[in-house]
């Protein structure tokens, strides 16, 4: 009896479930003013694009003969992890939170507080948060680049969590619109300060402390091209995510960065090409992510022809610098050519491609061409000297309390 009662009870909770389930999805269509469900999905696509493109650096970075596959993606998802929750714990706070121009408030300690629209646009601020975190995984799995097969995964672990909370966050506040770089003037659309200068800086910094390999590996094969080929697309993602809403800004600065890219590619290969007489495999690949590491600061500011212009020198430079320092720093990935060379180059050219007659869409009415270079060139040494000078006195600081060489 006690069963029949008990299916009983049950049946009349799944009838009273399905009756009520009309009004859940009448709940579920309720349309909240200022969120667009168009500019919410773009950004979450976005998100979802890039967290892929972590995966293709997990999978370039694999390619290094000096490591076994086993090797590299536990240590990424412990770092991803960790990361994750230090996000949550309060990195977007000190980033976003309403706070002063150095450093965010902790108004929004564990995602407290959060808005239905995120501030200035039209995309929920939760979509904005998972933005933001997916684009600091990117980064720090950019960085890993470095360090993975040559320092142990303790101290590794220990460096980028302190890296992300003392270096990367901190700047990400300075070129907010809340932040005090920002305040002065300077411009950087999708990164170039954060995700690409600061992220260069730290890797040279890093592969002048950590014991080089035994080897100068060059990942040249198929999985080292699919994962740069695969962080491409990601980066693709933060351009045009970095608009915050699918509209003309986000498809302007997604065309420039694909221009960009191309026109890096084409001048990195070309520049092999006349140096050695020979097609390097991964030429191309690398002088795209210049390109694209280099029009980050001013994708959505300035016009295809510049974009050409940027992409190209960022990949002849970048092709120059990655030769120069193959013999003196283990940089296997070229980070700090691509990566690092490329958003200095990008944040510099930035202020002069703004300008009109250049097709640029102009100034404020309190900066001209003088004042936002001098504002992009301030940015980018403030960049420089925080990130390599945190980068070193974190790595130390980090070996003092694990040991930063793995044994034979």
């Amino acid at each position: 009896m006690r069963a029949v009662g008990a299916a009983k009870a049950i049946g009349i909770a799944l009838v009273a479930l399905l009756a009520a389930s009309p009004a859940l999805a009448q709940y579920a269509a309720v349309a909240y003013p200022g969120v667009s469900n168009g500019d919410a999905a773009w950004l979450l696509a976005a998100s979802l694009i890039v967290l892929l493109g972590v995966g293709g650096l997990v999978l370039r970075q694999s390619a290094l003969p000096v490591i076994a596959a086993r090797d590299i993606a536990t240590p990424h998802a412990i770092q991803a992890a960790t990361l994750t929750l230090l996000w949550v714990a309060f990195g977007y706070s000190i980033a976003f939170a309403e706070g002063f121009p150095f450093i965010g408030g902790l108004s929004q300690v564990l995602l407290a507080e959060l808005s239905i629209a995120a501030p200035g646009a039209a995309a929920p601020e939760s979509a904005f948060v998972l933005f933001q975190l997916a684009v600091l995984l990117f980064a720090a799995a950019t960085l890993a680049g470095i360090w993975i097969g040559r320092a142990r995964f303790g101290w590794a672990l220990l460096f980028v969590g302190l890296w992300v909370a003392i270096v990367y966050l901190p700047l990400v506040r300075w070129m907010t619109a809340a932040g005090w770089l920002a305040g002065l003037g300077a411009i950087d659309y999708a990164g170039g300060a954060t995700l690409h200068l600061a992220v260069g800086v730290s890797a040279f910094v890093l592969a002048r402390v950590i014991r080089p390999a035994t080897t100068q590996p060059r990942p040249i094969g198929g999985a080292a091209q699919a994962g740069a080929a695969l962080g491409w697309i990601a980066l693709l993602a933060i351009t045009g995510g970095a608009a915050l809403a699918a509209d003309d800004t986000a498809s302007s600065a997604l065309l420039n960065a694909q221009i960009a890219a191309a026109s890096g590619a084409l001048a990195w290969f070309l520049s092999g090409q006349v140096r050695s007489g020979r097609r390097s495999p991964r030429g191309a690949l690398g002088g795209g992510i210049a390109g694209l590491a280099a029009i980050a600061a001013g994708a959505g500011f300035v016009a295809p022809g510049a974009a050409v212009l940027i992409g190209a020198l960022a990949g002849a430079l970048g092709f120059q610098a990655a030769r120069h320092l193959a013999g003196r720093i283990d940089d296997p990935l070229d980070i700090v050519a691509t990566h690092g060379l490329g958003g200095l180059i990008g944040l510099l050219l930035a202020a002069a491609f703004t300008f009109p007659p250049l097709g640029g869409i102009g100034f404020d009415d309190h900066t001209g061409f003088l004042g936002l270079f001098a504002a992009q060139a301030g940015a980018a040494v403030v960049t420089i000297l925080w990130a390599g000078f945190g980068s070193w006195s974190i790595a130390r600081l980090a070996a003092l309390i694990w040991p930063l060489r793995p044994t034979e």
